[in-house]
């Protein structure tokens, strides 16, 4: 966490209405998560990993979106009480990618038990990879609409 400018310094602080402690969190957040994907595409190279590991590194994605959903969902609550109309566009659209990306990740956990996952692999990893993808997509646009407000 350490390194984060929660402020622009061309912005006054009095006028964002998130926290600092809340904009540090949620860059952490994002942080987490970029690294517990990178960790599942590790896993993906190779040959299918040993239960235990397979299920640490999804329990660890699993772990990191719900900290990455929680910290969005407490700056967009900051940032909708006074909305711009650009502000409310960029939450439509990051609600929107949310709830895609959570009925995705629902479908792909229900459909890849880990037996299911040792038997195909490389379906597995197909289907993973479309999770990761859209993780990192939704991390994208956030960064790209939101971190100039804060």
């Amino acid at each position: 966490m350490a390194g984060y400018v929660a402020f622009s310094p061309t912005r006054d602080p009095e006028e964002c209405p998130v926290s600092r402690a809340s904009v540090t969190g949620y860059k952490y957040a994002h942080d987490q998560m970029l690294a517990a994907l990178a960790a599942m595409d590790e896993l993906a190279q190779g040959d299918p990993p040993k239960q235990l590991r397979l299920s640490h590194t999804r329990l660890r994605i699993t772990r990191a979106g719900t900290e990455s959903r929680a910290a969005f969902h407490k700056i967009a609550l900051a940032l909708s009480r006074h909305p711009s109309p650009l502000t409310a566009r960029s939450l439509d659209t990051l609600e929107r990618m949310h709830l895609e990306l959570r009925q995705l990740a629902k479908h792909h956990l229900a459909t890849w038990t880990h037996s299911q996952a040792q038997e195909d692999w490389a379906g597995y990893c197909r289907s993973s990879a479309e999770v990761r993808h859209l993780w990192r997509e939704t991390i994208a646009r956030e960064r790209e609409l939101l971190y100039p407000l804060l």
